[in-house]
């Protein structure tokens, strides 16, 4: 066995040694899926509603005000930004796992991002299902069946995003040393913690100044 080898078997073993402490119960909970679908349809359902109401009693309300709103609230940069803070206060909690306040504050971000996001979902859904059909019968097959794929992909996307989000702000929930991820983090290398916070917290904000210049 080379010496590249024999370091990737060490690597492997340390990493096996340092994930003992955690109960994988604690990763697929079917509570924690339960109660996000359950989040995500009193999101998605009202806001479908909404924008079918708003497009079928259009004469009779104040459309463009409420067509900016919806198109404010299926806009990504909120949720990003949001986002964005969740994850740093998600990295100084796996940095931190003994304080309290900050994985209580991640967990709140997290999951009011996920609200967020699964707002701007129904809106969208509320969209394809009240005016996509219309404006889809004025184009050519071909660019028809492309905005249907791009819209579909989009929606994937969110959806996507938003599970993990919510999974992420879930292993936030148990809070401190009562128990819980935290509690494996906590047993963790603090090396690989500082890893995970340099990942979650540091290198996110970075890339997000350097882009806004």
């Amino acid at each position: 066995m080379n010496d590249a080898a024999k370091q990737l078997k060490k690597f492997h073993l340390y990493i096996e040694e340092q994930l003992s402490s955690f109960d994988r119960t604690e990763f697929c909970s079917p509570l924690v899926f339960r109660e996000g679908a359950r989040v995500a349809f009193w999101w998605v359902m009202p806001a479908m509603a909404a924008v079918w109401f708003i497009t079928r009693y259009k004469e009779h309300l104040p459309f463009a005000y409420l067509d900016a709103a919806i198109s404010e609230g299926i806009g990504s940069h909120l949720w990003t930004v949001v986002g964005m803070l969740g994850l740093a206060l998600l990295g100084l909690a796996i940095l931190l796992p003994r304080c309290k306040f900050v994985a209580d504050s991640a967990y709140q971000i997290l999951v009011n991002t996920c609200a967020m996001g699964w707002l701007a979902c129904g809106l969208l859904f509320g969209l394809l299902i009240a005016r996509v059909p219309a404006e889809l019968a004025k184009l050519a097959a071909w660019k028809a069946w492309l905005l249907e794929a791009g819209l579909a992909t989009l929606m994937l996307e969110v959806f996507v995003l938003n599970c993990w989000i919510w999974w992420l702000g879930n292993l936030m929930r148990s809070g401190g040393s009562d128990g819980g991820f935290l509690r494996g983090v906590e047993l963790l290398d603090l090396r690989l913690r500082f890893a995970a916070f340099v990942f979650l917290s540091v290198l996110p904000i970075g890339l997000f100044v350097i882009r806004g210049k």
